[in-house]
């Protein structure tokens, strides 16, 4: 088994908050909980390029509101009411007649490996330690002779 994980993020633009969509869902009834289901079901939807369902074997098998539930710790309903809501923001669609998709998920979520975090590391330490040395040498032309 490979020890080199991979971490995924949420990327949201600046405006993310003040588009349209996402202020009409926060003016909504439960808003503040059918944010906290969306960004959920971007989670659930990581290994599966945005679609909510679950690997079995070979095949995919759509989760229903209620295993989406259990997932998220919400109540059934609040799911059920939270999925109608995301689908007219337009935050989610449908492939099909029975899979969700997180709409734009390859705009919102990015990976690495940890060797890739490793390497964005020291590549950033070595441009400090090249930025610190062209600082050091402009001090010491900068200097009076004799000094």
């Amino acid at each position: 088994m490979s020890k080199n994980k991979r971490w995924y993020f949420i990327k949201l633009s600046e405006d993310f908050l003040e588009s349209d969509p996402i202020e009409w869902l926060l003016t909504q009834d439960e808003g503040g909980n059918y944010f906290s289901l969306y960004i959920l079901l971007c989670k659930i939807a990581l290994n599966t390029e945005g679609r909510l369902v679950r690997i079995l074997g070979n095949e995919e098998v759509p989760y229903t509101p209620e295993d989406l539930s259990h997932k998220v710790r919400m109540s059934s309903s609040t799911v059920k009411v939270g999925i109608t809501t995301l689908l007219k923001a337009g935050l989610l669609s449908w492939i099909g007649s029975d899979v969700l998709y997180v709409t734009h998920f390859e705009m919102l979520v990015g990976s690495e490996t940890d060797s890739a975090r490793r390497m964005r590391k020291q590549r950033r330490n070595a441009a400090s330690r090249e930025g610190m040395r062209k600082l050091r040498a402009e001090r010491r032309q900068a200097l009076p002779p004799g000094k």
